[in-house]
């Protein structure tokens, strides 16, 4: 099977503490996170409901996770000019379920810039059950193209 590989993850352990962990360039990829839960030390937006990858920056690789029992699967926190027009390196074959809010959520907005070498940023192989939403944000409403969702899925309840 994969091995799971974490590299250069950004943790705040004190909040307003410094660090020199990099928030671009990092490989997230083959996790399980199970039952994320407290809110010491999160943003406003994730205060009530802690993600199981939480995000600032587009510019990473995210690929092959499962998030479970979390209150947002996947964050992508893009507050900045700068972060909400990266472009997106690699989200696909990640997995939410039983999130108390959903499964991806891109706040507050993302329009990457278009590449004509690769093509629209695509967030891809995405795949939700049991959980309140699948994926929501303004980054979702396609503006001029882009972003690009593709193999979302949300299974029925058999």
């Amino acid at each position: 099977g994969a091995s799971p590989e974490i590299r250069h993850i950004l943790w705040e352990v004190i909040p307003g503490g410094e660090n020199d962990w990099s928030e671009q360039g990092n490989v997230i990829r083959n996790n399980v996170i199970i039952d994320v839960s407290g809110a010491e030390g999160l943003s406003s937006p994730e205060m009530l409901a802690p993600s199981g990858i939480y995000i600032r920056d587009p510019t990473n690789v995210v690929e092959g996770n499962s998030v479970c029992a979390a209150g947002y699967g996947y964050f992508f926190h893009l507050v900045t000019n700068q972060t909400s027009r990266a472009p997106l390196l690699s989200f696909t074959r990640n997995s939410a379920r039983s999130c108390t809010r959903c499964g991806l959520i891109v706040y507050p907005k993302f329009q990457p810039p278009w590449d004509p070498c690769a093509g629209p940023a695509l967030f891809q192989n995405f795949t939700v059950w049991g959980s309140a939403g699948g994926a929501q944000g303004d980054g979702l409403l396609l503006r001029g193209g882009l972003p690009r969702y593709h193999g979302f899925k949300e299974p029925t309840a058999s």
